[in-house]
């Protein structure tokens, strides 16, 4: 496998399909045998990533380990629990309840705790800093259920970690994984639809759904304030406000369940919704499925490329399974994207 790298600050996102699914494995053997020409690296978290004992299940996790000249970003005193020997090069001006949000360089190797990070505008602001400082390649750990590291607008590429966690059987695991990974993996706004990109730009810009129809062969768009109502547990008005027998509907921010169920199906309507990005999307695989099977659509403005996934064979809570079973399984349903055991050097190479 060859490196192609597309741009000079490359950014990696890893996210998990579930809390123990690999992701702090997963990011320790990117650190250790990432190519040398892809260094000095940045490390930053969502949330708290490096801490001794998983903190629903009691059992000890994985350490987060730094080589010298790496750089990290964590919470002034979150610094005590790191054994990576480092210096202050930039400071944030962000404030946490553990101190300032610092970037450190480990000026020897050791451990690290990454805590501070909780928006993705802390996030934006600390992936700025690495670019400012010289760092050839940003690793974010996305954190378990908290996918902003995946959006576009701050990473380039998402590796998923999933594992035995998932399920009892080999099938399960894979099953999830996919549903997981098919909703990352929404398919991108055609850029020549410019009616569509101008309808959910109104969206994103005024704070509220938009509305595009066509209705006795004329196309016309205005705000969606009916949408609203899906709040308040009345679904089915939403999909009767929807007119003619084809529509777009751009949401600034993200569609749920509720969404997708209102509008499955009403009266042979085909909709299609628009959002900005795959982590907007909150909705189950089995309403999404559903949507789809009944004329629906959901589109992005940006998509989101997954590098890999990442395969963890310990169970946690249950027995192990077996990785060489659990990677062809996975592979088989995700088709293009490369399944990799989460301990496999060959991951730093894609």
């Amino acid at each position: 496998m060859s490196v192609v790298k597309t741009r000079p600050v490359r950014v990696t996102a890893v996210v998990g399909t579930s809390k123990n699914a690999g992701k702090t494995t997963t990011l320790n053997n990117l650190i250790q045998f990432v190519p040398s020409k892809q260094r000095p690296l940045g490390l930053v978290s969502i949330g708290v990533d490096g801490e001794d004992y998983d903190f629903w299940l009691g059992h000890q996790k994985p350490k987060i380990f730094v080589q010298p000249g790496d750089s990290f970003a964590t919470a002034e005193r979150a610094l005590a629990a790191s054994t990576a020997p480092s210096k202050i090069v930039k400071r944030t001006g962000i404030n946490t309840i553990l101190g300032e949000l610092i970037i450190w360089t480990a000026t020897g190797a050791g451990s690290v705790l990454l805590a501070g990070v909780r928006t993705k505008r802390d996030l934006k602001v600390v992936v700025d800093a690495f670019k400012s400082i010289g760092t050839e390649r940003i690793l974010i750990d996305g954190s378990y259920q908290r996918t902003i590291a995946a959006a576009p607008d701050v990473s380039d590429e998402v590796i998923v970690a999933t594992g035995a966690v998932l399920g009892s059987t080999v099938e399960t695991v894979a099953k999830e994984t996919s549903s997981f990974v098919s909703r990352l993996r929404l398919p991108a706004v055609d850029q020549s639809c410019t009616d569509e990109i101008e309808l959910l730009a109104q969206a994103v810009s005024q704070g509220r759904p938009w509305i595009s129809f066509t209705e006795a062969g004329v196309t016309k768009s205005r705000p969606f304030n009916e949408a609203k109502e899906t709040t308040f547990g009345t679904p089915g008005f939403l999909a009767k406000q929807i007119p003619g027998e084809y529509a777009v509907l751009a949401f600034p921010g993200a569609i749920t369940d509720s969404l997708l169920s209102a509008i499955t199906g009403f009266a042979g309507r085909h909709v299609k919704l628009l959002i900005t990005d795959p982590t907007k999307n909150f909705a189950s695989f089995d309403k999404m499925n559903a949507f789809f099977r009944h004329k629906g659509d959901i589109q992005v403005l940006r998509p989101t490329q997954v590098l890999a996934i990442t395969v963890n064979p310990a169970g946690i809570v249950r027995p192990d399974l077996p990785t060489e079973q659990l990677v062809p399984a996975i592979q088989e349903l995700v088709a293009d994207i490369p399944v990799i055991p989460n301990r496999d050097p060959n991951l730093a190479l894609l």
